[in-house]
């Protein structure tokens, strides 16, 4: 009888201990919402306290995928590669805007270019505000090769269609 107790008391506590180390982590980690970098490298940080290098955990390229507890203001706590921190919020997109910022790219040498999160962020807000479509389906940025100055957009002739108008001599 005494065996039987303290085994089932093992057992009692071995779950308790399960579910308090393992299963409520996963949990949290797997209802929390997900949001991307959309900046070139984001710190993460283990405070909020942006300007210093003490706090600094690791960088995070553009596109990482971020477990987001909590955004309060102007910084969300989250996960990252295994490691919780914080992260300016100015720098994070919910996956539907995130989807539509990186289809926009028309080569890796575009999103290269355009390094800065303003412009990221103004392509994107255009891109909404006109519901354009980006992707292989839609509207996308070609740039010339990221050697050439950050944030140059150009944009090709289109010869073909000037080709086929009317001159003033043909009228």
């Amino acid at each position: 009888m005494i065996i039987g107790i303290a085994v089932a008391a093992v057992i009692v506590i071995g779950l308790i201990v399960g579910y308090f180390s393992w299963h409520a982590p996963y949990a949290k980690d797997r209802d929390a919402a997900r949001t991307y970098v959309v900046a070139t490298n984001v710190f993460l940080r283990s405070s909020q306290v942006a300007g210093v290098e003490y706090n600094v955990v690791t960088k995070l390229p553009y596109g990482s995928e971020l477990i987001t507890y909590n955004i309060a203001g102007d910084w969300a706590e989250v996960k990252a590669n295994g490691r919780t921190g914080y992260v300016a919020s100015a720098y994070l997109l919910s996956p539907s805007d995130f989807n539509l910022l990186h289809g926009v790219w028309g080569t890796i040498d575009s999103k290269d270019c355009i390094i800065s999160s303003k412009c990221r962020l103004a392509i994107l807000d255009y891109y909404k505000s006109h519901a354009m479509n980006s992707g292989s389906n839609g509207w996308q940025i070609y740039t010339k090769q990221k050697d050439q100055k950050p944030n140059s957009v150009f944009y090709p002739a289109s010869t073909t269609r000037a080709a086929n108008l009317p001159t003033s001599s043909s009228l």
